[in-house]
């Protein structure tokens, strides 16, 4: 009864170790591939920003430009 008792300890201690490993290999899975997504969305976020930039610049170098036309403009 003792070796029985035994027996099934380590086929459940095997069994959980088995898993525990799994698991441990899915989350270093997971890490992997969340750790690649966070890096492409801060690309993204970046050339979002220089976008954000550029057209900000190209905003204000167009109402200066419009400004300067209206001046104009009023002169006649």
């Amino acid at each position: 009864m003792l070796d029985e008792e035994k027996a099934k300890r380590a086929t459940l201690a095997s069994s959980f170790q088995e898993k525990m490993n799994k698991l441990s290999t899915d989350i270093a899975d997971n890490k992997e591939s969340r750790q690649s997504e966070y890096e492409t969305n801060q690309q993204i976020r970046t050339k979002i920003s220089e976008a954000i930039d550029t057209y900000k610049v190209k905003e204000t170098d167009y109402k200066n430009s419009m400004e300067v036309l209206n001046n104009k403009i009023k002169t006649f």
